[in-house]
């Protein structure tokens, strides 16, 4: 499952052309294709990383339920302050996995035990 941009937001973005003619147009006229390019590019990763992919996972036999940030806003802005969040909110994390955990980071998602867990962090994060 994936959490999309609120409307407003989408609707932003699709006028300024991310999907990158716009930006193509614009450097067929100035000749800086490439700068144009990369600034697309950068505005396209902009996008992506407002999302969260949301799955399930078993660990130690448990069910838990997990959020995966996606897109490089989360993982160079906000990724120490998810965990500090939930650090604040949950309890501190270990550091190490141990089985019942309430929540852990690793491979870059976030693990909860609890689905409610789950959705208040969503719900935070969105």
């Amino acid at each position: 499952m994936t959490i999309k941009l609120p409307k407003w937001q989408q609707d932003a973005i699709d006028k300024l052309g991310v999907d990158g003619r716009l930006y193509m147009n614009m450097a067929r006229q100035s000749g800086k294709s490439t700068m144009v390019k990369d600034w697309a590019k950068t505005l396209e990763q902009f996008a992506q990383g407002f999302r969260l992919e949301l799955s399930e996972g078993t660990v130690f036999g448990q069910k838990y339920y997990c959020v995966e940030p996606q897109g490089w806003i989360w993982r160079n802005f906000e990724w120490k302050d998810m965990v500090a969040w939930c650090e604040e909110t949950m309890e501190r994390e270990p550091d190490t996995i141990t089985p019942n955990l309430r929540w852990y980071v690793n491979g870059g998602q976030f693990w909860f035990r609890d689905e409610a867990d789950r959705t208040m962090f969503v719900m935070r994060w969105v």
